[in-house]
Order: C-alpha cells, then structure tokens, then sequence
C-alpha cells in the first residue's frame, strides 16, 4: 500500500512539469519504461514463505526462503521460524472462522 500511494505521489510530481502541449509524450514514456523495469524484476521475486507453508507444512523451498531473507544459519532457528509462520496462520484461520 506504501509503494501504491508513493508511486501516485512520483507520478504527480512529474505530471506537473511534463503536463504540456510538448512534453506529455514524455510523461507516457516514462510510464512505460517503469512497467517494463518492473516486469523485468518479476522473476527474482520469492514466494511468500507463509503462503509455501499453508499449502505444504514440510515445504523445503519455504525453508530455503525463510533462510534466505532472515540470514539464519542453523536448522533449529529455520525450524523456530517455520513454527512461528504456522501458528501465526492457524491462530489467523481460527479468527476468520470466527467472525
């Protein structure tokens, strides 16, 4: 939501000087060229390491991950954090249940 509302904000900033008779060609290219940057950073995003464990509790790839992004270096602090991921989606699913 952050990178929603602060992408709206850089494209306001630079509507107000490119919104000319001019310069609009400009402001439509820059827009391309951001979602082309974008598309080309796709394929080194990680799958979430909560939504790997939903759907399989002993995922490797999800350990992997989480190993990964928090810098953890011995099985029991992976294993610490996996447990973490699940309750925190269990207590999460019996509270939607709830409601």
């Amino acid at each position: 939501q952050f990178c929603l509302v602060t992408g709206i904000f850089v494209s306001d900033l630079l509507a107000f000087p490119l919104a000319t008779e001019s310069s609009w060609r400009i402001l439509f290219s820059v827009t391309i060229i951001l979602s082309v940057a974008q598309i080309a950073c796709f394929p080194f995003l990680v799958e979430s390491p909560r939504w790997l464990l939903h759907r399989d509790k002993k995922s490797r790839r999800a350990r992997l991950i989480i190993k990964k992004l928090r810098g953890l270096r011995h099985d029991h602090e992976i294993e610490t954090e996996v447990n973490h991921f699940i309750s925190a989606s269990h207590a999460q699913s019996c509270g939607d249940a709830e409601e």
